[in-house]
């Protein structure tokens, strides 16, 4: 199967700033008492409405005023010239002289226009000349003010991207090593404890990719607003952070969006990539996945001599309705080619709100059920609200199955008498097949592109909860994963909704010039792995399939939304012990949801020697069903 490339497009939204409209420069002269020593007034036009909208216009435009006077700055000084001559011909006196009384006459609220003046036309057209002089500075002050907000906040997205994506001490690269630093891919190597543990003397080393993207960044927080807040006609452009809506933003100007696109293209140009790497999927390994035997006790001598094949699917559904049971044993589920298959859901039947009345899965569950075949039965399935997961198993390794079990680890939001909401967490479903153990996993973690620390926090109390209850070794980190240590094979998969670290244009140009290593290095799941001991002792497959969100509906287009969320590999399958895997991929031809499934293939050893009629058939076939989980 070849992955359909997806589309990257322009944001059409983004549009020129129109210059200032034009003012008639039509005068007529009115002359003033020769007494009074005044420069004759330059008369504009008696068309309130028309002067006041062509204002408003000039002044949507960010700039400051030019040092150099320009009409309409001659003009307003002339109208205060004639507002002193007003006063002074009225002979207001005060303390401190006339001449006093004529500044502060002149000052603040105190051109307002008298019973008298009220008469006079020149005296209207001064004052409303005063007047909308200071509409236009009333206005570059809100624009200013909105400026340094707008600035502040990108400061604090850049500060928190940085601790995000350097969790320990930086180095600088060397600029002679740039673009060579920039392209290299994350070590392929098994991870040890030394890709996980960060001390005072052990410094992490950022590609230059990941301080181009903070560039970025900066360059948003330095400036570039101006042509930002015209283009938006001013309005409030803070960043929007509902959790709730799902709503996110790259806060990025169309400038610094513009440039940074146009200079990561030339950096492709000049490094010439060697495009995207092949997607490691069914139809590349196709040799690597014969049929399983037709008779159970083949099945079982082949298990002894080659060990079980597993196959992990994940996949977040958005409540939308899956295809049909035919398309998913075609693209996911490959009729009788596993031994194992467990199925992980998210989002699964309907939305996370309506889930918290309605937890049943019984329709894809039924689904799942005819899309594997006949040669399978439910082992076990458990719901989490709207998160779903179900290990299907072919009929022949029964009699070697025992202690079946599962839990649910909620992490969502947090009620009063203790309990969490299933809005977010993860379920885990362990057994044994003949001496050896197996525990899945499948979770949906925290949203959003600043949640990097919420996320492997999650990660982190899901693995300890699930190893306490159910897991040999107890719940203690050490130098691995607790889970690593209770479990011969453990399959942790889901919407684990990592990022990559960037902004949507950036990370668009990268996708179009095919620089895949850049963006590697810059998975925010990736650098988690090799930072963080919550993920010691677990490896993934190689990142070949393009990102799986997000899609708009039934197109192979990322997000064009006014959201614009940046593409990224969320979905994920990780796994531990000694297992070898098949493959890696998604399956970009199924396009109900805006998230691509993502399957991996595993080759695992296990002991059925002496294990034979050994297995307890208790709690096969069972389900259960939470909302939220006291945790």
């Amino acid at each position: 199967m070849i992955n359909a490339r997806p589309s990257f497009g322009t944001d059409e939204n983004l549009k020129p700033v129109n210059t200032p409209p034009h003012r008639s420069s039509s005068t007529s002269k009115v002359t003033t008492p020769s007494s009074a020593g005044l420069t004759p007034l330059t008369k504009v036009s008696k068309k309130p409405s028309s002067f006041v909208k062509s204002s408003i216009a000039a002044s949507k435009v960010v700039e400051d005023v030019p040092e150099k006077p320009n009409d309409w700055q001659i003009a307003i000084q002339q109208a205060a010239a004639y507002k002193k001559y007003k006063a002074k011909a009225r002979g207001v006196a005060g303390k401190g002289g006339g001449s006093a009384n004529v500044n502060s006459r002149t000052s603040g609220a105190d051109l307002t226009p008298n019973s008298k003046e009220k008469k006079d036309k020149e005296a209207q057209e001064a004052y409303r000349k005063w007047k909308k002089e200071q509409e236009r500075e009333a206005l570059r002050n809100h624009v200013k003010g909105k400026k340094d907000k707008r600035a502040k906040a990108a400061a604090v997205i850049t500060k928190a991207v940085k601790k995000a994506m350097t969790p320990s001490p930086t180095r600088v690269v060397p600029e002679t090593k740039a673009i060579e630093t920039m392209l290299s891919p994350i070590p392929t190597t098994e991870p040890t404890s030394e890709h996980y543990h960060t001390s005072a003397d052990t410094s992490f080393t950022t590609s230059l990719s990941t301080n181009f993207l903070n560039d970025v960044l900066k360059q948003e927080a330095e400036g570039a607003y101006d042509k930002e807040a015209a283009a938006h006609g001013n309005q409030d452009l803070s960043i929007d952070n509902d959790e709730d809506s799902g709503a996110e933003d790259d806060g990025l100007s169309a400038d610094v969006l513009e440039q940074s696109s146009n200079l990561l293209a030339s950096i492709a140009k000049e490094q010439s990539p060697h495009g995207w790497p092949v997607a490691l999927d069914d139809d590349l390994t196709e040799g690597k996945l014969p049929g399983l035997p037709a008779e159970d006790e083949d099945v079982i001598n082949d298990v002894r001599a080659n060990g079980i094949r597993v196959r992990v699917v994940t996949w977040n559904q958005q409540a939308k309705a899956p295809p049909n049971a035919e398309e998913l044993s075609k693209q996911l589920f490959k009729d009788n080619k596993f031994h194992i298959i467990a199925i992980g859901t998210e989002e699964c039947e309907n939305s996370i709100a309506k889930s918290i009345l309605v937890q049943s899965k019984k329709n894809w569950e039924a689904i799942v059920h005819a899309a594997c075949g006949k040669s399978y039965v439910k082992l076990r399935s458990h719901t989490l609200q709207a998160t779903h997961m179900i290990i299907m198993m072919h009929s022949a390794l029964l009699p070697f199955i025992s202690a079946p079990t599962s839990l649910a680890v909620a992490t969502g939001l947090s009620l009063p008498d203790g309990q969490h909401m299933g809005n977010k967490g993860g379920i885990g479903i362990s057994f044994k097949v003949g001496g050896t153990s197996l525990c899945f996993i499948n979770a949906h973690l925290a949203a959003h592109q600043k949640a990097f620390e919420k996320r492997t926090a999650e990660f982190s109390k899901i693995s300890l909860e699930i190893s306490k209850a159910m897991g040999s070794a107890g719940g203690e980190y050490g130098e691995l994963n607790p889970l690593c240590k209770s479990f011969d094979h453990v399959y942790w998969s889901g919407d684990m909704n990592y990022r990559i670290n960037g902004t949507r244009s950036v990370v668009d140009a990268l996708l179009e010039k095919e620089m895949h290593e850049v963006l590697v290095n810059n998975d925010q799941l990736s650098l988690a792995m090799k930072t963080t001991t919550a993920f010691a002792g677990f490896s993934e497959g190689p990142l070949n399939f393009y990102p799986t969100y997000k899609f708009d509906k039934g197109l192979d287009t990322y997000d064009s939304s006014k959201k614009k969320r940046i593409p990224s590999w969320t979905d994920r399958v990780l796994y531990s012990g000694p297992s070898e895997l098949i493959n890696y991929a998604s399956a970009a031809g199924i396009k109900t949801s805006d998230h691509r499934p993502v399957y991996a293939t595993f080759k695992a050893k296990v002991r059925l020697e002496g294990a034979e009629g050994a297995g307890s058939l208790a709690g096969v076939g069972s389900s259960q069903s939470q909302v939220c989980v006291i945790s």
